[in-house]
């Protein structure tokens, strides 16, 4: 997770350039792009939201390049799982062994 807080109290403008959504499967929105994972069914979905909001058509054999890129910023956001430059540290709870 990344600490947002300053975003949120409008002490920065920061932001972040990707969202991460989850609902049963990973998806990654970037702009009017929605990069969804593979899930049980086997095949990601791509969708541009500027013009399907409903995601109702599945673009990735129309832009193999994009669902390729957007599938690896997925997979590096889920390696680099942390603080993102906070010095917090995880805490175990109660009877949990580290």
């Amino acid at each position: 997770s990344v600490d947002v807080l300053a975003e949120f109290l409008g002490q920065s403008r920061a932001g972040r350039a990707q969202l991460v959504e989850h609902s049963g499967t990973l998806a990654l929105v970037e702009g009017d792009w929605k990069y969804v994972e593979a899930g049980r069914a086997g095949k990601a979905w791509l969708f541009n939201l500027a013009d399907d909001i409903g995601e109702t058509k599945n673009l990735a054999d129309k832009y193999p390049e994009r669902l390729a890129a957007m599938a690896a910023t997925l997979n590096k956001l889920k390696e680099g799982r942390s603080f993102q430059g906070n010095d917090r540290k995880r805490r175990s709870t109660p009877g949990q062994k580290r």
